[in-house]
């Protein structure tokens, strides 16, 4: 699917389109999504078995709506609907639900990998793309999902290579999505052309418990920017009555309670200018930047 979010169990989406695809094409194969892409991927892995190959699984669960193998389909073609039908069910149990079907599927996925004897030289990586909708918890973290505070982005996320990697370590370097492709070019033996310019690195060696060059990291959506250094974290939201300018020490505060923007000035200056550099290398003078 293409869209935000669909029914699990009819496929559309909610403007009322139908949005289930097999490639480029439509296809109505009944079933409940989150089941539909796990035995997509077990079915690719079989083909692929003798020939390495990259498999990127993206699930929907648990993303809204909420509904388990049980709970039935609401949306109808041509007709937009968002909100669900009131029933009296337990929504967090749904949501639970979701969650242990969807770590069902990534079980099989490595069952099918041991039984192919390929797990010792594959890669897992298994992380979520953002925070939690506003009513979701994101572990007492600010912020939810569309905010540039910790709760925002700040995710989990696991490697595993059996013999590649260190078993039951945590990596204390910050990581972005846009890490993923060179470290796994790098990991997977390959290169990336000098020329081509890439925002993620390759941290291949922090994933092995070594220190690599800190770099500043940035975050934006709608008119709030983050830009963090170090400890040092400098978010800038502009609501609808007045611009905010906040400074954390997520070392001491990852929650980012303590705004010492007052404090240090200084350092709010320098991630400023750190900040205005990084919209100017990725602002893009096209109808598609506005």
């Amino acid at each position: 699917f293409v869209s935000g979010n669909v029914d699990y169990h009819r496929h559309i989406d909610q403007e009322g389109y139908f949005d289930w695809w097999k490639r480029d094409k439509k296809e109505d194969e009944p079933g409940y999504i989150t089941d539909l892409i796990t035995e997509d991927a077990l079915s690719f892995i079989d083909r692929k078995k003798d020939k390495p190959f990259f498999l990127v699984l993206h699930h929907g669960a648990p993303h809204y709506p909420l509904q388990d193998r049980e709970t039935p389909g609401f949306r109808v073609i041509g007709k937009g609907n968002r909100d669900q039908p009131k029933q009296k069910v337990d929504r967090k149990a749904v949501y639970s639900k979701m969650v242990e079907i969807m770590d069902e599927g990534v079980g099989r996925i490595v069952s099918k990998l041991e039984e192919l004897d390929l797990r010792k030289n594959t890669l897992i990586v298994f992380c979520s793309d953002n925070g939690p909708a506003p009513d979701g918890s994101s572990g007492g973290l600010r912020g939810r999902k569309g905010q540039v505070f910790e709760g925002g982005h700040r995710v989990p996320g696991i490697f595993n290579w059996p013999g590649r990697l260190p078993k039951g370590e945590v990596c204390q370097t910050p990581i972005l999505t846009m890490d993923l492709l060179p470290t796994f070019v790098s990991m997977g033996g390959g290169e990336i052309e000098p020329k081509r310019k890439l925002d993620g690195i390759d941290v291949t060696k922090a994933l092995k418990g070594a220190t690599i060059t800190r770099r500043p990291l940035f975050w934006k959506h709608g008119g709030s920017l983050a830009v963090r250094d170090g400890d040092w974290k400098l978010v800038v939201t502009v609501g609808k009555k007045k611009k905010q300018v906040l400074l954390f020490n997520l070392a001491k505060d990852r929650n980012e309670v303590n705004n010492l923007s007052t404090k240090h000035p200084e350092i709010v200056g320098r991630l400023s200018l750190l900040v205005e550099q990084w919209v100017k290398d990725v602002t893009v003078d096209s109808p598609v930047s506005q």
